[in-house]
């Protein structure tokens, strides 16, 4: 799994939408919905850590569901 899908994956569980992650984060809706189709497979550690911060988990654990899809 691509990054960008891990992390919309977690937002959906959180209940959040992709216009209150970005209100939330300061990142363009644009960004993320770029990131959520995986079209940016590689984003900034200071985006990461915003919407880890945002979302209410570590950067490990969005980089560890990426990685799980991968291996299951």
């Amino acid at each position: 799994m691509n990054i960008g899908l891990a992390i919309k994956s977690i937002a959906v569980e959180k209940g959040m939408t992709a216009a209150a992650l970005s209100r939330a984060t300061g990142i363009s809706e644009g960004y993320l919905s770029q990131l959520f189709h995986a079209k940016i497979e590689d984003p900034q550690l200071s985006k990461m850590w915003a919407l880890s911060k945002a979302l209410g988990v570590t950067v490990d654990e969005m980089v560890q569901r990426s990685l799980e899809e991968v291996v299951a």
